[in-house]
């Protein structure tokens, strides 16, 4: 679970985004709490037993907490009333704090030797559940990579780095053109995808974001010839008028008629970061590109989807719409901001 604040909207997500309340802050932080017992990465697998529930959600306070916690300290106490009618009060900064650590060193523990994540564990068992989200592992990189952007922890570094080369060793491999890389939604084999794989958006958009981020960190671990060759394959999933194919089969190309909600802001999002790694402009107007689709697209609706990669996408490029061509207008970029904000308030 974690929380974000982006143009003045606090956001909740267990690997993707959803509203929050503080009923869900408090039972998540207690949950952290419990699992704090838990005191190096040899014994995650015996003592993490007790919660079944994919490590997504422990992206919590770290994201959470890193972002809203100044929020907390300037506001009045505010409480929402549970299901048998008690409130709860929001959590202070010092909670939020403790929070943060605890999260932190969950996701440090969970994340193996070998940089794969406890994913799932089934309750009152020591049994791993043999699913694994490739796009909630970048996705803990990413919330890892917040974690030390605000508070330098290398332990958190060493497991962004763990967990990249995991991923590349088993998750990216070669295009469908030339200079391209993906991220395939299956291991590969001996290197390369097999003909029942495919790519998703997010999954390479998410993949640039984690990367680009570990490139920041510990820039000899990551190259950016690789985060470029990403790019590459993102922009390639992008059409003329900034919408996206959101899946790609291996075997029979574009999948047409499946979409999802998130995938293009995290391609935005990704794009920045890229930006941010090789300053090459082909990716902020790709990033402007997508997000103004998505503007011009919902422009004039009276609700508007709950897409927050889309709005941490905004927040990161409106500066640099400032002072370089970047695909979009400030203009049509806050009003779309500011749309969803309302539509959140009417909800």
């Amino acid at each position: 679970m974690c929380v974000d604040s982006i143009m003045g909207t606090t956001i909740l997500t267990t690997g993707r985004f959803l509203p929050v309340s503080t009923k869900e802050i408090a039972l998540n932080t207690a949950m952290i709490e419990q699992l704090d017992v838990v005191p190096t990465v040899q014994d995650r697998r015996d003592r993490m037993d007790r919660f079944s529930m994919p490590f997504g959600r422990f992206f919590l306070c770290m994201v959470f907490g890193l972002q809203i916690v100044g929020r907390i300290a300037n506001a009045q106490t505010v409480g929402s009333h549970s299901k048998d009618g008690q409130l709860i009060s929001m959590p202070t900064p010092a909670q939020v704090s403790q929070a943060i650590a605890l999260s932190a060193t969950y996701m440090e523990r969970a994340c193996g030797p070998d940089g794969k994540f406890v994913y799932k564990v089934k309750l009152g068992s020591d049994h791993e559940s043999p699913t694994y989200d490739i796009i909630r592992h970048e996705g803990a990189i990413y919330a890892l990579a917040m974690l030390n952007h605000s508070h330098q922890d290398p332990q958190a570094v060493a497991a962004m780095v763990r967990a990249a080369a995991f991923l590349r060793q088993n998750y990216i491999g070669p295009g469908v053109q030339p200079g391209q890389e993906v991220v395939w939604s299956k291991p590969l084999t001996n290197g390369d995808f097999s003909s029942d794989d495919y790519a998703e958006l997010g999954g390479t958009g998410l993949g640039l974001v984690a990367l680009s981020a570990v490139h920041q960190a510990r820039p000899k671990s990551q190259t950016i010839k690789q985060l470029q060759a990403l790019g590459r394959f993102a922009r390639f999933l992008q059409r003329d008028d900034g919408s996206f194919i959101h899946k790609y089969s291996a075997k029979n190309g574009p999948v047409l008629k499946w979409n999802s909600l998130y995938y293009p802001g995290e391609a935005a999002l990704g794009f920045i970061a890229l930006y941010e790694a090789d300053h090459s402009g082909v990716w902020l107007i790709a990033a402007g590109k997508a997000l103004s689709y998505l503007a011009k697209s919902r422009a004039g609706l009276s609700t508007v989807p709950a897409d927050h990669w889309a709005l941490i996408a905004t927040a990161k490029l409106l500066p640099y719409c400032e002072r370089t061509p970047c695909g979009a207008s400030r203009e049509e970029l806050v009003q779309h901001a500011i749309q969803w904000s309302v539509s959140e308030k009417r909800a």
